[in-house]
C-alpha cells in the first residue's frame, strides 16, 4: 500500500493584546477604551467593534474599533442620540451591517430597552428600524443568527419588571419584520446565557447547557453527570471545528477563570489547564469569520472595577486537503480518538480504484499553556508533518 498522508496540527494560545490600564481618550495610536463589561461587541472583516457596556461610572454608549491588522484601537464618532447609553444588548453581524436590539439603560424603572439599530462600517452610518412589532424591552437575552435565509434570533433575557423570558423572535432581514417563533417544550425560560453556532445547532450554556436544533427547533438536554463546567452566566462561549470553548463566568458570588472545550462529537467536556486570563465574567467578546476569538476587560474577581485587558485566542489556517492516487479495494473510514486533545479522521480508499484522499486533523495544545503578550519573542507553535506510508 502507498499513501501519502499531510497532517497539519494547530496550536492556540492565550495572547494578551494590552494590560488593564487607564482609558485614553484620543485620536492618537494609544487610544484605549474604558475597562467595562456587557458591552455590544462585533467582528466583521478584519476589525472588531465595541459599543457601550456597564463602565465603573455607568453605562455608557461610546464607540470604539480595533483593527486587527493594525493592532490599535480608534475612537469612533458618537452614534445618534436616540441610541441611548446601554448594556446587555443583543447583537448580529449580518450582510456586512452591525445589528442592535434592546439592553437596559441606567434607570431604575423603565431600564429595558426595544429599540433595532444596524450600523455600516463602509458608510460609518446608523439606522433605526421601526416596525409594528417587536419583541418588546428586555435585555440579557441569547441570540443567534441563520445567515442562509438572513435571519436573526433571540430567546429569553429580562424585562422591566425583572421577568424572565421563554419566548424566541426572528427578524427577517428582507422584510424587515419581526415575527415570534414557538419554542420548543421544555425549553424554559432563562437569562444571560452564551450561545454558540455548528452547522444548524446552536449550543446555550448558562444555568443550563442544551442543543437547539434551528431547522427542526428541536431541543437535546447536553446535562454531565461526570467532568463538566459548573453551570454559570455571563461567560465567553465559541466554537472551533467540532469544538466548543468555554472561558469564565459567575454563579452567585463565584467567579470563574477555568476553562473548557467540549467535544460535540464525543459528546464530553475536557478542562484545559494551564495559564489563562484572570477570572472574569460579563466579558466583552466576538469571533472572526476565521475562527479567532477577541476578548475585552469585564468584571474581575476581587476588584470593584472594570477592566480593558484585551486578549485574543487564534488559530492559525488549517491544511486540511492532500492528493494521493492509491490502488487499494473497498473504502474504509477510520476515526481515532486519542488522549490529550489529538483527535484524527482518515479516509483511507483502498486497491484498484484512483480516488482522492482526504486527511486533516487537528491537535489543540491541551497540557500547559502560556500566555504570550505581543512583542515577545516565542517559538511557533506550529508543526506540519508529512508522513509516507
Amino acid at each position: 500500500m502507498l499513501l501519502f498522508l499531510l497532517f497539519t496540527t494547530v496550536f492556540a494560545n492565550w495572547v494578551q493584546i494590552n494590560e488593564n490600564s487607564g482609558p485614553v481618550y484620543n485620536t492618537e495610536e494609544n487610544a484605549l477604551l474604558s475597562g467595562r463589561k456587557n458591552a455590544a461587541t462585533w467582528s466583521i472583516g478584519s476589525d472588531v467593534y465595541i459599543l457601550g457596556g456597564k463602565a465603573d461610572d455607568g453605562r455608557t454608549n461610546d464607540f470604539w474599533k480595533y483593527e486587527i491588522k493594525a493592532k490599535r484601537w480608534f475612537w469612533q464618532p458618537n452614534p445618534p442620540t436616540e441610541l441611548n447609553i446601554r448594556s446587555g444588548s443583543s447583537q448580529w453581524s449580518l450582510n456586512g451591517l452591525l445589528w442592535l436590539y434592546g439592553g437596559r439603560n441606567d434607570s431604575t424603572t423603565q431600564h429595558a430597552l426595544d429599540d433595532l439599530w444596524s450600523y455600516n462600517p463602509a458608510t460609518r452610518e446608523w439606522k433605526q428600524y421601526f416596525t409594528n412589532i417587536n419583541p418588546g424591552p428586555r435585555y440579557g437575552c441569547s441570540f443567534w443568527k441563520d445567515e442562509s435565509n438572513n435571519y436573526m434570533y433571540l430567546f429569553g433575557g429580562k424585562s422591566n419588571s425583572v421577568d424572565i423570558l421563554d419566548d424566541i423572535w426572528r427578524f427577517d432581514f428582507k422584510s424587515s419584520s419581526w415575527s415570534s417563533v414557538p419554542p420548543p417544550e421544555n425549553m424554559g425560560s432563562f437569562d444571560d446565557s452564551v450561545t454558540t453556532s455548528i452547522d444548524n445547532n446552536v449550543y446555550f450554556f448558562g444555568k443550563k447547557f442544551f442543543r437547539l436544533n434551528t431547522k427542526t427547533m428541536t431541543l437535546t438536554d447536553l446535562e454531565c453527570e461526570s467532568i463538566c463546567p459548573d453551570k454559570r452566566d455571563d461567560s465567553v462561549m465559541w466554537s472551533g471545528g467540532d469544538n466548543i470553548y468555554l472561558f469564565g463566568g459567575r454563579i452567585n458570588n463565584k467567579i470563574y477563570g477555568d476553562f473548557w472545550v467540549y467535544h460535540t462529537q464525543e459528546n464530553h467536556w475536557q478542562e484545559l489547564t494551564g495559564t489563562n486570563p484572570f477570572p472574569r465574567w460579563g466579558s466583552n467578546f466576538a469571533q472572526t469569520r476565521s475562527g479567532n476569538l477577541y476578548m475585552l476587560g469585564g468584571q474581575e474577581q476581587d476588584s470593584s472595577l472594570l477592566s480593558n485587558d484585551f486578549w485574543s485566542y487564534t488559530w492559525d489556517d488549517v491544511e486540511t486537503n492532500t492528493t494521493v492516487s492509491p490502488t487499494l479495494n473497498n473504502n474504509y473510514t477510520a476515526i481515532l480518538n486519542i488522549i490529550y486533545g489529538i483527535s484524527i479522521t482518515i479516509l483511507v480508499l483502498s486497491l484498484f480504484s484512483c480516488t482522492l484522499l482526504t486527511a486533516s486533523f487537528y491537535i489543540y495544545k491541551n497540557r500547559q499553556r502560556e500566555v504570550i503578550k505581543i512583542g515577545e519573542d516565542r517559538a511557533p507553535n506550529e508543526i506540519a508533518l508529512n508522513v509516507t506510508l
